[in-house]
């Protein structure tokens, strides 16, 4: 007998869990691309299900069309956005002053701030970057 919406799957995944007795996480990348609603369906009957020692992240571009308000209600969803990710000012002069021995003046983190917009993977490759001093000795990135 064909199962559609994959609840018989959902369920085996879900036994399994449960026979694991330490803590799991799963991580589901670009859960963004998910938009077919018996796939959506799905991964809501298994959040309703999930044992506690297993922890599910979802990373995507924007919110999943899930229905999250139990989970939340419950204090067991915690919810990262772009800006969470992002360094602050005073957090790029630091990283930049700690893994890459530059002290930034305000006008070179103003300047870094705009070039990556604050994404520290970007700031960590400009940091392995040989910066050279320009006219005056300033730094230009």
């Amino acid at each position: 007998m064909e199962d559609p919406s994959g609840v018989s799957l959902i369920a085996a995944l879900i036994n399994g869990l449960q026979r694991i007795s330490q803590t799991t996480v799963l991580v589901w990348d670009d859960f963004h691309h998910i938009e077919v609603a018996s796939i959506l369906k799905g991964v809501n009957y298994m959040l309703e299900r999930m044992p506690s020692h297993v922890h599910l992240y979802l990373a995507g571009r924007n919110a999943p069309s899930l229905s999250l308000s139990r989970i939340r209600m419950g204090n067991g969803l915690n919810r990262l956005d772009a800006s969470d990710l992002r360094f602050a000012p005073d957090e790029t002069t630091e990283f930049f002053a700690n893994c890459g021995g530059m002290e930034l003046s305000i006008e070179d983190m103003a300047a870094v701030q705009k070039k990556t917009e604050g994404w520290s993977v970007y700031q960590l490759w400009k940091a392995d970057v040989r910066v050279e001093p320009v006219g005056g000795g300033r730094a230009v990135f």
